[in-house]
């Protein structure tokens, strides 16, 4: 639940609500997943769908990433938004990748948006071999 206060809708307090849920599949080099959002806040709220997906290669990796809203209330006229990213990359060193992703998408506050990046990138997260 998300408490707004001095918000008025019914009372002097506005009540929103929030929900979130996520899948997500890992099987050898290949992630894959989905998650669903919903807000329902005083000025507006939305239903949004994300797919993604990461595949590595050896050294190498690309990844897909595909992200969705559907307004309850226009938003310049506009009752969703839309956007999705394509990556791709090496890794170099220790947490260290090269990559190169690019991005485009349609939503209400900049109609059309779209960039091209490449970037040194760190990832904290070491991944290491269970043994059981």
């Amino acid at each position: 639940l998300s408490f707004e206060p001095g918000e008025t809708e019914q009372s002097d307090d506005y009540i929103g609500h929030e929900a979130e849920a996520n899948l997500e599949w890992h099987r050898g080099a290949t992630l894959a997943g989905a998650e669903v959002l919903y807000l329902d806040a005083f000025e507006n709220g939305y239903v949004a769908l994300r797919l993604f997906g990461r595949q590595d290669l050896g050294p190498l990796f690309a990844s897909v990433d595909l992200f969705g809203h559907y307004f309850r209330e226009s938003v310049n006229g506009e009752d969703y938004a839309v956007s999705g990213t394509l990556a791709a990359g090496v890794d170099i060193a220790k947490g260290f990748s090269a990559v190169v992703a690019g991005s485009a998408g349609l939503n209400p506050f900049l109609e059309q948006t779209y960039n091209v990046m490449a970037k040194l990138v760190y990832n904290s997260t070491y991944r290491i071999r269970e043994v059981r």
